[in-house]
């Protein structure tokens, strides 16, 4: 049997549909997701890239919307 290939992780967060940028390379991170602006909701288009030692990768994609509390209601 050969040994499973090590893998490197890249996320990177879309902020409104912005530029990405990098916000980790762990594979399970803990981010810090905020609200900008006044109107109270700020969507997050978060990419999570796998690639393995021969350089081939694999992604997913994740949608998050945050919410300022004080403009709901």
């Amino acid at each position: 049997n050969t040994p499973p290939e090590a893998l490197t992780y890249s996320w990177t967060d879309s902020i409104n549909g912005g530029a990405s940028q990098q916000v980790s390379t762990q594979l399970s991170p803990t981010l810090n997701l905020s609200y900008i602006g006044p109107n109270g909701e700020t969507t997050h288009d978060l990419t999570l890239i796998a690639t393995n030692t021969a350089g081939k990768s694999g992604s997913a994609q994740l949608r998050v919307v945050t919410y300022n509390p004080g403009c709901i209601g």
